[in-house]
């Protein structure tokens, strides 16, 4: 942007404010309040400023900055935009106060003595509204910057809380909320330097469709978001102005006002002063938008004449106004009397009509005859035409163009003359073209040739004696402020003695209008998402929205830019989108149509390992509305890739039961500085947490290169096992006045069981006086080494020990040591043990321990224990002989028994 650009919108600003008279340093500055309207069609774009507004608490970073001496803040959203709001745009008026229109975005532009100053003072500004500034352009002590913005979460708390609400009067109409849902909200914050203080300024502002109301008359009542009973200025306002421009019409008002009224731009103004305390329920102010317009051409029923003849003229008058009456007409067409080779024959060269109905057409005739011999060339002469209409309660003047006809007395010759006729009605909106046929006639007695009609050279030639030629003319608005056309169309001959001959049409006129213009309206909006990736690192995936708002199509549109190299293009997905070593290129998005209402979508997705946060310049862009090519500028874009958090678990492989330090942890990398931060965590499935501290951490500044963290402890369940994934990590902050929610996935932790301790014996049933082996074994069937094991088990008194390997007893107790145990290891000890008796040997007093990373684990021992049985052979032994007699005995016994009971034989 060039300096006279940035010195431009300053300009415009300081325009909306009442003029304040010059200070001395100290001196108490009147507060002043203005409403400042311009209409075009059916919008507005109105500004309502405040002088002697206090700010400087607020800015004293900016303000204290040397070598600063003005500077002017501003805010801007105009994502609820209508097409037709592009007539107060740079291609329109340039009445918007930014150096380009985003969708969302901040600007600031400084007056300072250097670009560091002014760099400065840029920096200031960050911790107050939360941006990201960025050069835009240097001038001539004239600096401006822009930073992304999100709008409703940013101004409403900042710069709009500057509104002067407690002094009443226009102020008091505005409500923050329903303010910022106005079709393009605009807060301006403006300092200037007197002595060593600043007096401030404050304009806010947005545009209406419904500039007009039924009757015509400006409806600021509804312009502030919602509908007013009445606007009243304030009784602590030293000036209350109403100021309205009508940049496409003329008017008439009964109020007390200054109205002015350009009738050659048909433009107008009309200022009100307004009374402390008085109340404003309407402006009595009436808009014509459409003058009046007449078409008026002539035709004729001969070329050649001689003495006698007689010659018909036809005035063709048409009132071309839909809704306008034209007065007091008067065509004085008496150039035959200067000649003195004609006298009237009927009719009247001289016409009035009192009045001409809007879109009426009347064809007066009068006829006069040669009375004269001379031989000579004569033309009827262009005429101007004056007429009059009513707009409101006032009289306007008008004026047509009726054409030139060459004659000839006496001598033949090709004579052509020509009419320029519209066709298709009145009243074509911007964007829409208005056909015009430019007919050239030939009322000569000779062809004519090398016809050029309205710069048409394809036509050969035109016969004698009435023969034509017609070229279609297409006319359109001169761009969206172009729109009072009036033309007349050239045409040249030659006769067949090569004479060159030119003539002329009548006037066309033609005004087009600004409500529901017929152009495409493309915006470019981009957006950036972060993700996090598994392996580290971050996604962002920038969205391009290409959106045809506009009420016609869009030939063409192309935008460009340029991407960071240390960023990278990604992958791109979507159609028309291409991008290489970084660098976009003419055709980033390159659609040969955009229909009404479409929109198209394309990304760039892109992984990035270097931290580094990014505010993406605007892409330019261009689209063909024929026969307009408008340009504009996309959103700048946040993308905080630099400020990276992490989830860290010491240590991240424990024993379940065990308790590991969770440590969270952000930096940011730069080189922006991130506002307004907090992370967290929260508790994993598989633990608890330790203490009552909540896991998160909160700061207002993390600048670049700094860092925010904190650190809580928590108990792995006793069922913990595996691999686990530990619970995300969260973070809200700031980037670029924009507000970021990102969530990291936490880090994988493994969890294993505490090993245990198997105690064997063999044989598996040992029995009393009998020797046995005791054999320990401790198997970490873990994957990380611990140390110092330690395994100790009660030997009850029955129990004796001897030959221990890899263990000892002491007092009763058998012991096995082990200081590092690697991860899947295993030791063994053994011992001979015999029991005098059958006893029971418990495993209840038995207790492994091991040591991991500082904390002492307690391991698992078997539940039952071992019994040692008893030995029948010995605890119960017999003498052989006495088992002999026994037997014997027994045996002696059963005999006798048996003898008894048998008969004798009888035989």
């Amino acid at each position: 942007m060039k300096r006279s650009q940035a010195l431009a919108i300053l300009v415009i600003s300081l325009m909306l404010v009442s003029a304040l008279p010059v200070l001395k340093a100290g001196a108490a500055v009147p507060y002043t309040e203005k409403l400042s309207v311009s209409v075009a069609g059916s919008s507005a774009l109105w500004y309502l400023s405040f002088s002697h507004v206090n700010a400087s608490s607020k800015l004293s970073a900016l303000e204290s900055t040397s070598g600063v001496t003005w500077y002017n803040v501003t805010a801007v959203k105009t994502t609820a935009w209508k097409s037709d709001f592009q007539v107060f745009g740079a291609a329109g008026y340039g009445l918007y106060p930014a150096p380009f229109v985003p969708s969302q975005g901040l600007f600031l532009t400084v007056g300072a003595d250097s670009f560091d100053h002014a760099q400065a003072a840029a920096k200031g500004l960050d911790s107050y509204l939360l941006s990201a500034f960025v050069s835009y352009s240097n001038g001539s002590e004239v600096y401006t910057f822009y930073s992304p913005v999100s709008f409703d979460a940013t101004v409403p708390r900042t710069l709009l809380s500057s509104l002067p609400t407690g002094f009443g009067g226009f102020a008091s109409g505005v409500t923050s909320s329903t303010f910022i849902a106005t079709p393009s909200p605009i807060v301006i914050l403006s300092g200037v330097k007197s002595g060593s203080s600043f007096n401030h300024s404050l304009i806010i502002g947005s545009m209406s469709g419904s500039a007009l109301d039924s009757s015509k008359r400006p409806d600021i009542k509804t312009y502030f978001g919602t509908t007013l009973s009445s606007i009243v200025a304030s009784n602590k306002s030293t000036s209350s102005v109403i100021s309205v421009r009508f940049l496409d019409g003329i008017v008439n008002s009964t109020d007390t006002a200054n109205v002015s009224n350009d009738l050659p731009h048909f433009a107008s103004s009309y200022v009100l002063n307004v009374a402390p305390g008085k109340k404003i329920y309407r402006l009595n102010v009436t808009d014509l938008e459409q003058p009046a317009l007449l078409l008026a051409s002539r035709t004729v029923s001969v070329g050649v004449l001689h003495t006698g003849d007689n010659l018909s003229v036809t005035l063709s008058i048409s009132n071309l106004s839909n809704d306008t009456s034209i007065t007091k007409l008067t065509i004085k067409d008496d150039w035959w009397k200067a000649t003195h080779q004609f006298k009237l024959v009927t009719g009247n060269s001289t016409w009035t009509a009192s009045t001409l109905a809007p879109g009426s057409r009347t064809t007066p005739v009068y006829t006069l005859q040669v009375n004269g011999t001379a031989q000579e060339k004569v033309e009827i002469p262009a005429l101007k035409v004056d007429f009059t209409y009513t707009a409101g309660l006032q009289t306007r003047r008008g004026q047509a163009t009726l054409n030139a006809i060459p004659l000839s007395l006496g001598i033949d010759d090709a004579l052509v003359y020509a009419r320029a006729i519209p066709s298709g009605g009145y009243g074509r909106v911007v964007g829409l073209e208005q056909k015009v046929k430019v007919v050239a006639t030939n009322i000569g007695t000779l062809a004519a040739s090398s016809v050029t009609i309205a710069g048409n050279t394809s036509i050969s030639g035109i016969a004698a004696n009435g023969g034509s030629a017609s070229v279609d003319v297409v006319e359109s608005a001169q761009g969206l402020t172009g729109v009072n056309v009036s033309k007349t169309y050239a045409v040249s001959y030659r006769n067949p003695n090569s004479v060159l001959y030119n003539a002329t049409t009548n006037s066309y006129s033609e005004v087009f209008s600004h409500v529901s213009m017929r152009i495409s309206f493309v915006t470019l909006t981009v957006g950036a998402t972060i993700s996090a990736l598994k392996g580290g690192g971050s996604n962002v995936t920038l969205t391009f929205t290409t959106s045809n708002l506009g009420l016609a199509t869009a030939k063409s549109f192309f935008a460009g830019g340029h991407l960071p190299t240390s960023l990278g293009c990604g992958a791109a997905k979507g159609a028309g989108i291409a991008c290489s070593n970084g660098s976009i290129g003419a055709f980033v998005l390159n659609y040969t149509t955009l229909p009404l209402s479409a929109s198209k979508v394309a990304y760039l997705k892109i992984n990035t390992t270097t931290p580094r946060n990014y505010v993406l310049a605007p892409f330019s862009y261009t689209s063909d509305s024929s026969p307009y090519v408008f340009s504009g500028q996309s959103n700048s874009v946040p993308i905080p890739a630099g400020f990276v958090y992490t989830k860290a678990y010491n240590p991240s492989k424990f024993f379940a039961g065990m308790t590991s330090q969770v440590s969270v942890n952000a930096t940011n990398a730069g080189p922006f500085d991130v506002r307004n931060a907090s992370i967290s965590a929260v508790i994993d499935g598989f633990d608890t947490l330790t203490g009552t501290a909540a896991p998160s951490s909160t700061t207002p500044l993390v600048a670049a290169g700094g860092s925010l963290g904190f650190q809580y402890k928590v108990v792995a369940s006793s069922t913990a096992s595996g691999n686990l994934s530990s619970a995300d990590i969260f973070s809200n902050f700031y980037f670029g006045s924009t507000s970021f929610s990102i969530r990291r996935p936490g880090p994988g932790v493994y969890a294993y069981q505490p090993f245990a301790v198997s105690i064997k014996t063999s044989p598996s049933n040992p029995t009393e006086g009998k020797p046995f082996q005791l054999v320990l074994t401790i198997n970490n069937t873990s994957g990380v080494d611990v140390s110092t094991v330690h395994f100790t088990m009660p030997i009850p008194s029955g129990l004796s020990l001897s030959g221990l390997q890899n263990s000892s007893i002491s007092s009763g107790v058998l012991s096995m040591n082990i200081d590092i145990l690697r991860a899947g290891g295993s030791n063994t000890a053994s011992a001979t043990a015999v029991a005098g008796s059958g006893i029971a040997v418990p495993y209840k007093g038995a207790k492994l321990t091991f040591d991991y990373s500082g904390t002492t684990v307690v391991g698992k021992v078997p539940t039952n224990g071992f019994t040692i049985g008893e030995n029948a052979l010995t605890r119960y032994y017999i003498p052989t002989g006495v088992v002999l007699v026994l037997v014997l005995a027994a045996a002696f016994y059963l005999r006798r028994k048996a003898g008894v009971s048998v008969p004798v034989s009888q035989s």
